[in-house]
């Protein structure tokens, strides 16, 4: 089991290791948290679990509740989808923004070349338009 190690690096393993669990699917929607079995997992006092699970409720993947203690946060299914639309817009401006510093034909003609090589090796014919930005 792992020990408080100077300078808090026990507070980001515990962080990095409980935040993996929650999107990966290993904590349940909705599971309590418990601060007392989280320091006897990990060995150590309970500041550092409850320094992490703090920063982990500030990024929204746990939600405190006084009195009550940590749980991993439900997310609805008008949340999931504001997710992932923000996650298209933002994709789409990455797209955006990507193209557009792609205007010297020489970066565009570096882009072609392996489309075009790939075509004459598989002996499909080049699509016109093809990586071309």
């Amino acid at each position: 089991m792992p020990q408080s190690e100077p300078g808090g690096t026990s507070k980001l393993k515990i962080y990095k290791e409980l935040r993996r669990s929650i999107i990966v699917g290993r904590r349940n929607p909705g599971e309590r948290l418990s601060v007392e079995d989280l320091a006897a997992r990990y060995g150590t006092s309970v500041t550092p679990v409850r320094d992490a699970l703090q920063m982990l409720s500030q990024e929204g993947l746990v939600t405190i509740k006084p009195r009550s203690g940590y749980f991993v946060t439900r997310i609805t299914l008008k949340q999931l989808r504001d997710l992932l639309e923000l996650r298209g817009i933002l994709e789409v401006a990455a797209v955006e923004r990507a193209a557009a510093r792609i205007t010297s034909s020489s970066n565009t003609s570096t882009l072609a070349t392996p489309a075009t090589t790939m075509n004459r090796t598989t002996g499909t014919p080049t699509r016109t338009g093809a990586f071309i930005a």
